[in-house]
């Protein structure tokens, strides 16, 4: 083949190329290492080989990236793999005239001759066919040169003795193929830099020592396939074993997720320059840059060329090796436009670390982020336990559909009243999915051999000291540009394809001890791509989970051939799970306390009345209050509720919670025996119509299941195992919680099975003591407490009174609850009572005296202080603040119920108060809280309206009360007041100053700050997305229904047109957001702005320590260029840096531990003050004031 690469030639590397072209989707690009020895097995054109290794693994190459060896690459003189500064530390001490032959490592076209006179001097030659150029002179060979080197003077002194390959004694490692595939893995995100996971003691002075857990960079591969010439941090060069390195995978690579994954994770940071690299599910093989700007995340594809990457495909952009080069570019630079003209700045790397941990520890502080961390480290427990929630309407066989499902024999069952729960009342293989007979004994208690076999694992768990085998491994991919596997090829594509796929599925593993990426048992379908799961466990404590294409984990399997640890207690634990059922009632009184036990950890049974349409109406038989507008519902519109709740408290990730589909009273439905197929068809895909167009539907998964409860056991097992199926699809699916936990969580399981309600702190401490595996540390004890409130297994409040209780049933709360709303009996039989009866009923009031009688009769009297308090913590009642014109003190004798308040029917002595004109400066324009789902969240309003009334006193004049479930009117301060409202599926408010003067910015500012962080909270008790709009309603008269103007896009542009009147007119920011948003537009002079806003806190909160919790939460507002507050504040920039070397790419934390250095050192002069004037006097940094603000307003 003329000017080309005969079949069988051998080549090698000249350098790395680790990203494999985007022009070519068809091929597949074989990334290579420089010095990496192939061969050519035919030339596809004058660019392109086929090369094989010496594995037999074939792919193609650029012919500029390879080289033919020369004639003496295989002689013994020849050290085809040596560098520099190898040769000055093995020459060093030899005698003179010692010398090696060596490729120049800069330079493919040149040899150095590296010789020992005074100094070891390199000398560079031409290489000239096989011989070498010196001074003019053509030499025929390399030989002849050096003889006449070595009897002559021709260097700087003659040469003697030659060190040639032997005398190396680098040994054969017995580890298979491991070191040679090693050079395929996934070189595209990190290059060539690696991760140790062992330690390898040199043996000579020409290998480098490895110290576990630290990075190396790769230089080159050796003739030897055991062997890389590797770099340490040092700047120390030489051998390293290949088996001892990993490819290093950093922390903002995050696998394959899709775009929409990758925008909710970056949404909760709410940092400008906040970063991840993602591989792209839309077309495998290429990867992405997701960034979070403050308007939006912006993906840039990342775009191949010539086996390097770029942002776009325009040739004047900087080019890299690797995707960790790109990112190390950009952060350095701060700022690039992509092709689409948007600035995007690559400032903040989001951690997987962070990202991967369970949601709920996500939401905490730093401090437990880092415990969490810690505790995992001490041995790993995987959740497979499945919560199944049973909802829908009153009367449609939940309760009958729930015993069945545990194995109970039919009965006719009365209603529930709240909600039933069964802890872990069932177990199921989780490989097959089949349930076994429900558990006897306590509902409770694990049994004790389950319980000795978790413990056991948790005692056998390693010492996170001792060594460990890991396996980070590579990725490759089905039909992608990186594989070379499993492509199907023709017969004039690539050959030997059999013969290598059998090659790399034999491979053996090196000894090790541990793997720290290894593969779940299945798949999990993601649309029509399969997607495995598995998880990267380094020596970094990466706890994190990845999704990956089925090819992308051959690649890894095939990479390094290393296999999971298996672990010595396998046995029936690892097969089986345990199921826990809530059964909600149907009525509508529960409503309001279902939201409080939603979880995201579940699956959902929405169970709809086969013998009733959609359309009829469900009457709420057991109501108890004589109300019309709520003795009941239309079938379709329960259905529709349970899914606006879940969809609201839990719908974080799409799709998920899942909701399964189940028709009940199948028996009875109004069709011929021939026809109820085809009825049970209609029914469900009618009710699947009517939330097809809402982001509800995503949730209702494709199995559906029509029953009668009447039937057998057998009936039900495809239902069961569909739960199981379900369950093993969502993403909390085999998360992983500290092991050490279990012991304490037995405990308390313990404690609950012999009913106890409640337990205090020092009761938990004690039980903690008493066990065999402890929990070293209070703190931790905490944390697990928090944690099991979080998922629902039990109810505790760190920052508040209630800190020293734990309510270990949180059935008890709702048993109380339900007392006090159906005894209506009860009350109309003792005379006293009728009267506070009549008035629960029509206005919602809980009195003092009731809740005494009710309780006595219920035997709840002793604790009536606890559940009282934790019923208003829940926002299930709420003690209003009652504030009378004359300002007296008034005693409250009474709580409200929201869920239980009546609409507003327009009082006309109400409206008369109200009447200030629209666009005064008497009252503020209406903000509005616009729900992107289009519709208001089921008992939200209600909730919020609680969250007020703990707040803001009601506003009475003439002595009456103005609350209602659809509005309710509040005091700011003597002068002012609001008025919170529902209206056209949005909520409102309003600031009306009753002195007719101008009302305060300030105050609607805080207003404004303190409605929409509990808004968040309340639709985040279980996720961060934040699924609002905050709009300001026009003030112009004349307006139609359309007057919303999105604020942040206001405060954006300045400036937007109005279409809401029959004329076009502009609206100006400064002018109608100068109440609501005083610090964010041009204000007059003497009005607040951000740096005298401080002035206006009491000097007691100004002077108050700041706290650990403070910091974590400012530590997530601040941005760009914090380190100037953390100097301004006396912090070293070596103590700066070392915070950001301990904290790698987890940005929050580094500011977090710095700002408790500065804590830690001021002590109580570390203040609120300090610190908010620390960040004032720094223009440059980027800071989220909003959430200093409520910061203070919490304090106060």
């Amino acid at each position: 083949m003329a000017n080309g690469f005969e079949p069988r030639t051998e080549v090698i590397a000249r350098q790395s190329v680790h990203a494999p072209p985007t022009n070519l989707d068809e091929e597949h690009f074989l990334p290579i290492i420089k010095g990496e020895l192939l061969t050519v097995i035919s030339q596809r054109s004058n660019q392109i080989l086929i090369v094989e290794n010496r594995y037999n693994i074939q792919g193609l190459v650029h012919t500029a990236h390879v080289q033919p060896t020369d004639i003496y690459f295989h002689e013994d003189f020849f050290l085809c793999d040596f560098t520099t500064r190898m040769a000055d530390k093995l020459l060093s001490d030899k005698a003179t005239g010692t010398f090696l032959l060596r490729y120049n490592s800069r330079d493919s076209e040149k040899i150095v001759i590296s010789a020992k006179f005074k100094t070891v001097i390199h000398y560079s030659f031409n290489k000239s066919g096989g011989g070498i150029e010196y001074n003019g002179i053509q030499y025929q060979s390399i030989p002849s040169f050096i003889n006449k080197c070595t009897n002559e003077k021709v260097l700087e002194g003659c040469l003697g003795n030659w060190l040639k390959q032997s005398d190396l004694n680098l040994p054969t490692l017995s580890i298979g193929n491991i070191v040679t595939l090693q050079s395929i893995q996934m070189r595209i995100v990190a290059g060539n830099v690696a991760v140790a996971i062992d330690d390898f003691p040199s043996f000579n002075m020409l290998c480098l020592s490895v110290v576990k857990k630290r990075q190396y960079t790769v230089i080159r591969a050796c003739k030897n396939p055991d062997w890389f010439i590797a770099r340490d941090e040092n700047d120390l060069e030489g051998y390293v074993p290949g088996y001892v390195l990993d490819c290093y995978i950093p922390q903002w690579f995050h696998g394959q997720i899709e775009r929409e994954e990758a925008e909710r994770v970056l949404n909760k940071t709410c940092r400008d320059g906040t970063f991840l690299i993602r591989e792209r599910t839309t077309k495998l093989g290429m990867y992405a840059l997701s960034v979070w700007c403050p308007d939006q995340v912006v993906h840039v594809p990342l775009a191949y060329c010539n086996g390097v990457i770029t942002t776009g495909a325009d040739p004047k952009l900087p080019h890299f090796s690797s995707i960790l080069e790109l990112v190390d570019h950009y952060k350095q630079e701060t700022r690039f436009w992509t092709s689409q003209e948007e600035c995007v700045r690559v400032l903040f790397p989001l951690s997987r670390k962070e990202t991967s941990l369970p949601e709920e520890i996500q939401q905490m502080d730093m401090e437990s982020i880092e415990m969490y961390f810690k505790a995992l480290k001490e041995g790993k427990e995987h959740v497979r336990d499945i919560r199944l929630m049973v909802i829908g309407h009153h009367g449609a066989g939940k309760t009958t559909l729930t015993e069945r499902l545990m194995g109970k024999p039919f009965t006719q069952v009365g209603s529930t009243n709240g909600i039933e729960i069964h802890v872990r009342q069932c177990q199921f293989n989780i490989k097959t999915g089949h349930w076994t007979k429900n558990r006897p004994g306590s509902a409770y208690l694990d049994d004790d051999e389950t319980h000795r076999l978790r413990l056991l694992r948790l005692l056998e768990s390693p010492d996170p000291d001792e060594d460990k085998s890991s396996v980070i491994e590579e990725f490759k991919r089905v039909g992608s540009p990186i594989d070379p596997i499993l492509h199907k090829s023709s017969s004039n594509d690539l050959s030997n394809h059999n013969s290598s796929s059998a090659s790399l599925t034999n491979l053996d593993s090196p000894t090790s001890k541990d793997v720290s990426m290894s593969m779940n048992d299945s798949p999990v379908s993601n649309g029509d791509k399969m997607v495995l799961s598995y998880e990267i466990d380094t020596d970094n404590n990466d706890i994190a989970r990845y999704k990956f294409s089925e090819g992308t984990l051959k690649m890894i399997e095939t990479t390094f051939g290393r296999r999971r640890h298996e672990s010595k207690t396998d046995s029936k634990l690892d097969r089986l799970g345990f199921i826990s059922m809530w059964d909600f009632a149907g009525q509508f009184i529960f409503y309001a306390t279902h939201q409080v036990f939603l979880s995201p950890r579940a699956v959902y049974l929405l169970v709809l009345d086969l013998s009733k349409g959609l359309d009829q109406f469900v009457e709420d038989e057991e109501y108890p209050f004589e109300c019309n507008d709520m003795q009941g519902r239309l079938v379709k519109d329960y259905g529709d509720f349970w899914l606006r709740s879940i969809h609201t408290f839990c719908g974080d990730v799409q799709g998920e919670p899942a909701v399964i589909l189940v028709g009940t009273h199948r028996n009875e439905m109004p069709c011929r025996e021939d026809e109820k197929e085809e009825y049970v068809e209609k029914f469900f895909d009618d009710f699947r119509k009517l939330v097809e167009n809402s982001p509800v539907a995503d949730h209702i998964q494709p199995e559906q299941f029509a029953i009668d409860n009447k039937l057998s056991d057998s009936e039900f097992e495809p239902l069961k195992k569909a739960v199981v199926d379900v369950a093993k699809r969502q993403k909390h699916w085999n998360q992983e919680i500290p092991a050490r936990w279990l012991p304490l969580e037995r405990s308390l399981s313990k404690l609950r099975s012999s009913d106890v309600k409640f337990v205090s702190l020092d009761d938990i401490l004690q039980a903690n003591q008493e066990n065999e595996v402890k929990i070293t540390e209070s703190e931790e004890i905490v944390l697990f407490l928090r944690y099991q409130h979080a998922i629902g297994s039990l109810i505790y409040y760190e920052d508040d009174e209630l800190s020293d209780k734990v309510v270990l049933d949180p059935q008890w709360i709702i048993d109380a609850f339900k007392s006090l709303i159906t005894c209506k009996k009860f009350c109309k039989l003792h005379s006293r009572l009728r009267p506070l009866w009549a008035e629960l009923q029509e206005k919602a009031v809980l009195k003092d005296e009731l809740i005494i009688e009710i309780w006595k009769e219920a035997g709840l009297t002793e604790n009536k202080d606890i559940l009282l308090s934790y019923m208003e913590k829940l926002d299930i009642i709420a003690r209003p603040k009652i504030v009378p014109e004359d300002g007296t003190n008034v005693q409250i004798d009474f709580y409200l119920v929201p869920s239980l308040l009546r609409n507003w029917q327009q009082e006309s002595c109400f409206q008369n108060v109200f009447q200030p004109s629209q666009g005064s400066k008497l009252c503020s324009p209406y903000l509005c809280f616009v729900f992107d789902e289009g519709f208001i969240p089921p008992m939200i309003f209600q909730r919020m309206l609680g969250a007020c009334l703990s707040r803001y006193a009601l506003f009475s004049p003439g002595g009456e009360v103005h609350i209602y479930c659809n509005i309710g009117i509040f005091k700011l301060d003597p002068c002012h007041c609001f008025v919170f409202k529902t209206e056209n599926s949005m909520m409102k408010v309003q600031v009306i100053n009753m002195v007719k003067e101008k009302v305060k910015p300030a105050l609607c500012d805080k207003l404004r700050r303190f409605l929409t962080n509990q808004l968040e909270r309340e639709l985040c008790r279980y996720q961060q997305s934040t699924p609002f709009s905050i709009c300001i309603e026009c003030d112009s008269p004349d307006k139609s229904t359309n007057s919303l103007l999105n604020c942040k896009e206001l405060l954006k542009q300045e400036k937007l047109p109005c279409y809401a009147h029959t004329n076009l007119h502009v609206v100006y920011a400064d002018v109608i957001l100068s109440q609501w948003y005083p610090d964010y537009v041009d204000l007059h002079n003497g009005q607040m702005t951000q740096h005298n806003w401080l002035d206006g806190v009491p000097m007691v909160i100004r002077k108050r320590e700041v706290t650990q919790k403070d910091l974590s939460r400012i530590s997530q507002c601040l941005g760009f260029n914090w380190e100037f507050v953390a100097i301004e504040l006396g912090i070293s920039h070596v103590s700066i840096q070392q915070s950001k070397m301990d904290y790698k790419d987890r940005t929050a934390m580094q500011i977090y531990q710095t700002l408790l250095k500065w804590k830690n050192r001021s002590g109580h002069l570390a203040n609120i003050e300090t610190l908010v004037k620390a960040i004032q006097e720094n223009q440059s940094v980027e800071v989220n004031w909003e959430i200093i603000k409520n910061v203070v307003d919490q304090i106060s």
